[in-house]
């Protein structure tokens, strides 16, 4: 906002107070945001606008009189410090009653006072900088840069932390609280997100702060955020009991009272999605009413009130099946959408609530009206957002799901594809955490193209929607992005920073420069989705098997030299997918036996691939090459060793020779660089750790590293206490072959946070972000869960085998789940006996060494198939 603009709304307050002597005409939180904001935009420049000065003055000097001591300090002393430099000018501007506090003899002026006009000046500019923050925050509202929302942290932090500035700590920790939550909900940055909740503390500590349900209520939200973050519960009690707090405290005829309801409706909601406890849902229903109840019909949160009500009643529908419920969530949703204007930024989501109770009504009552106003509802919500790719993905996500439950497969292939764009905008500009609100997104919009009968766009869709931020590390070292810097410098270099930057509107500015690239001569498809003809090319070596796992049907989509080829598989029911997932995951836990699920794996999946293909009487020494790329819970599955093992023929292993990618962009940056290992005496890195905090020891993992460089004379060997992440990271870059011998580990939740324990610390996924090894040919990792994905986004494949494959390694051998010692260690021995014997291809050295355990322990499948190899 403009100096004029909020002038202008000062001075309305100012004359609002005269009249109706209402404190919260001045108190209230966005007063005084008005008041830093104006403070921002003068600078200290005071007598280049001295009408607006008087005005912020007079603000602060009414606020001084309405406030508690000590809390009315702040204002005083700023209110003292504007009118002190206008009164040698603009005298006329300085009220009679002020001044008397400006003669020298005033306390104010002495240093038993406070500290004389210095510090005067001092708390002024205090709150320019608090201005400054409000300022830079209300650009990113408009911009979407991240870097006005770093700067805005700046400032305030500089606020509170610098000693010789005096403001009161709880007032900026209250602008530092909201603004770490909102970089949260960018970044998902946990740091960002605890910055938020311990600022959020210091916030509450002033018991007595006129704005404090506000701050309670915050805070609340910060709780509730990083609950649904990271899970804890106690989290989620604190919000609860926060915002119950906040209501206490706040008057009913507080503007943010609706509010205040609505956050403790939504945190109910949460707890009941937790514990089943319908007497939450139940209470946040009639929170939610008591909202909409109390709120204005022309106040602006007002539609917000009513989508809570809507969403909260749909799902008590869901619960009861009590059709007042879902008559009740059409209706708020209906009014929601009413009362706001074609170009309200809300309408967006106002629609897409409508949307989802419709959806839920026809399918609960078959109804094909209904059915047809929810995919009505949710276009016209798409066309509002073409500048925030966020919502985008949620509306069209939705929408393809209508227009597939109402039989436009067209329509729901479309939908869904333009979800995937958005989804794909929203991990550019740093936003990956969302990820895992659209798993499955890319499987559902290939079946739905696959109904269409367009077999080449549904292997396109399958490989744009997965592996996604395997992709655009893959594309941050691409030669293309190379050829742009050199050919057009000033373009690249916008583009390197729309990358950079926040979401927002800088999705159009995006959209807008690369169609500017793909102007250039030679860049016509820069970054476009690969096409089914390059994805074809891949498959020279042998089958690719995308398997596709969906509600509306599950097919293998085979890349093959013939053609894109599709097996229906209708016994791959996702929930069954999923559910011997978890079977497979206890029996891995207790060292059980999995010979049923290889046997399921083999009739539901690999069994019909194979026949299709033709591959069903296998040589030992000429098995074909074949790559499995499958997704979602079909991931964590064995499909390399499916089979019914007492007859060779009905087994993957006796058959083909099997290796893994995550996508085909992959395999094909893989192939690219990939040489023999062996092709001239490899560099070789091996590490082996012993011992590991809280875990069993490791007795083989020294003599596997050792073993290296009896093979292989130019060998670093890092043991114990030499294996530390510094030393490990400072030799990856000079080596051709790299191999672990240590406990691995896989985080669920953070798989950044995946790693291989060293001697001091883990080496983290993270920690490979900046890893480029420039004649990289083998990373053999071997140790536990090197090859296991979170499931919150297994379509990603975010785990140690491809950070590897992204730091330079062509193949990469890993353990997608544990693995004992021995076996770890008679793995290797045979794999790199194989490689020194003259078997070039690391897939079929592992195949040996698999075929030697397999023959000592036929019975005990789950120890030969822990170990995959990845890459081409």
């Amino acid at each position: 906002m403009t100096v004029d603009g909020l002038l202008s709304a000062l001075r309305a307050r100012l004359e609002q107070f005269a009249v109706d002597h209402d404190p919260a005409t001045l108190l209230h939180p966005a007063a005084l945001a008005d008041l830093l904001a104006l403070a921002e935009e003068l600078n200290g420049r005071l007598l280049a606008h001295p009408e607006a000065a008087s005005v912020l003055g007079l603000a602060h000097l009414q606020r001084y009189l309405l406030l508690p001591d000590p809390e009315d300090r702040e204002d005083l002393v700023t209110a003292v410090a504007v009118f002190r430099e206008l009164v040698s000018l603009r005298p006329d501007l300085v009220p009679d009653a002020v001044l008397a506090y400006l003669r020298p003899e005033d306390e104010l002026h002495t240093a038993e006072g406070l500290r004389g006009s210095t510090a005067a000046f001092a708390d002024y500019r205090s709150s320019a900088l608090l201005g400054r923050a409000l300022a830079s925050y209300r650009r990113y509202a408009s911009t979407g840069a991240l870097s006005d929302l770093d700067d805005g942290i700046d400032a305030a932090e500089a606020a509170v932390s610098n000693p010789t500035v005096g403001t009161p700590r709880a007032v900026g920790a209250t602008m530092l609280s909201g603004l770490y939550l909102v970089r949260y909900r960018v970044t998902g940055r946990s740091i960002d997100l605890d910055h938020a909740i311990d600022y959020g503390r210091d916030a509450i500590s002033e018991e007595k702060a006129h704005d404090r349900a506000a701050r309670l209520s915050n805070l609340g939200l910060a709780l509730q955020a990083r609950y649904e973050s990271a899970g804890r519960r106690n989290d989620l009690d604190q919000a609860v009991g926060l915002h119950r707090q906040a209501i206490a405290f706040a008057s009913a005829t507080d503007p943010a009272f609706g509010q205040h309801l609505s956050n403790l409706g939504l945190a109910l909601r949460l707890r009941y999605e937790s514990t089943a406890n319908p007497a939450d849902l139940d209470e946040a229903v009639e929170i939610a009413r008591s909202a909409v109840m109390i709120t204005a019909s022309d106040h602006p949160e007002l539609f917000r009130h009513l989508g809570n009500l809507g969403l909260l009643l749909r799902e008590r529908y869901e619960r009861d099946s009590t059709h007042d419920d879902l008559d009740g969530a059409i209706e708020t949703g209906r009014e929601a959408v009413a009362i706001l204007p074609a170009s309200h930024p809300g309408r967006a989501g106002a629609l897409l609530n409508l949307g989802g109770s419709l959806l839920a009504g026809a399918n609960a009552l078959d109804d094909r009206a209904m059915l047809t106003e929810a995919v009505h509802v949710l276009r016209e919500a798409l066309r509002l957002t073409e500048e925030a790719p966020a919502q985008r993905a949620l509306i069209a996500t939705h929408l393809g799901r209508a227009a597939a439950q109402h039989g436009d497969w067209n329509l729901a292939t479309d939908s869904l594809a333009t979800a995937l764009r958005a989804v794909d905008q929203i991990v550019r500009h740093g936003s990956e955490f969302q990820l895992a609100r659209f798993a499955g997104l890319a499987s559902d919009a290939a079946a739905c193209a696959l109904q269409t009968g367009d077999i080449a766009r549904a292997a396109e869709l399958w490989e744009y929607g997965h592996g996604v931020l395997l992709r655009h590390s893959l594309e941050l070292e691409s030669k293309e992005q190379a050829n742009l810097a050199m050919v057009a410098p000033s373009l690249a270099a916008r583009f390197a920073a729309l990358r950079a930057s926040g979401r927002g509107s800088v999705h159009g500015e995006w959209l807008r420069t690369i169609e500017q690239i793909r102007a250039l001569q030679g860049f016509e498809d820069f970054l476009r989705p690969a096409s089914a003809e390059s994805l074809l090319a891949a498959a020279s070596a042998g089958p690719i098997v995308l398997l596709n796992v969906s509600r509306y049907r599950s097919d293998a989509i085979v890349l093959t030299t013939n053609g894109i080829e599709v097996i229906r598989l209708p016994g791959l029911d996702p929930d069954e997918v999923q559910e011997r997932y978890f079977r497979f995951a206890q029996v891995i836990e207790s060292a059980g036996q999995i010979s049923d699920l290889l046997a399921w794996l083999w009739d539901t999946t690999a069994g019909p691939v194979l026949h299709h293909l033709g591959f069903e009487h296998g040589v030992e020494s000429q098995l074909p090459r074949l790559w499995w790329c499958p997704a979602g819970p079909l991931a964590f599955l064995p499909l390399h060793l499916a089979g019914r093992h007492d007859d060779p023929k009905q087994t993957v292993f006796g058959l083909v020779v099997s290796s893994y990618t995550p996508t085909v962009g992959a395999l094909i940056n893989a192939r690219a660089r990939s040489v023999s290992v062996l092709s001239d005496p490899p560099r070789v890195l091996a590490i082996g750790v012993t011992q590991a905090a809280d875990e069993v020891p490791l007795a083989l993992a020294v003599r596997e590293a050792n073993a290296m460089s009896h093979r292989f004379p130019a060998s670093t060997v890092l043991t114990d206490s030499a294996a530390t992440t510094e030393a490990v990271l400072a030799a990856l870059p000079d080596t051709n072959v790299v191999h672990f011998a240590c406990h691995g580990y896989a985080n669920p939740t953070d798989p950044a946070s995946s790693g291989l324990r060293l001697n001091d610390r883990m080496l983290t996924v993270r920690d490979l972000v900046d890893v480029h090894v420039q004649n990289a040919r083998l990373a053999f990792l071997s140790a536990c869960q090197t090859a296991a994905s979170s499931t919150l986004l297994a379509d990603e494949a975010v785990n140690l085998a491809t950070a590897f494959q992204v730091a330079g390694y062509a193949h990469v051998i890993a353990n997608p789940w544990r693995i004992p010692d021995k076996i770890a260690w008679a793995i290797s021995d045979r794999f790199y006996h194989e490689l020194v014997r003259g078997v070039e291809d690391p897939a079929w050295a592992l195949h040996a060494a698999i075929r030697e355990v397999r023959a000592r322990f036929p019975e005990a499948p789950l120890l030969w198939t822990s170990t995959i190899h990845v890459g081409p």
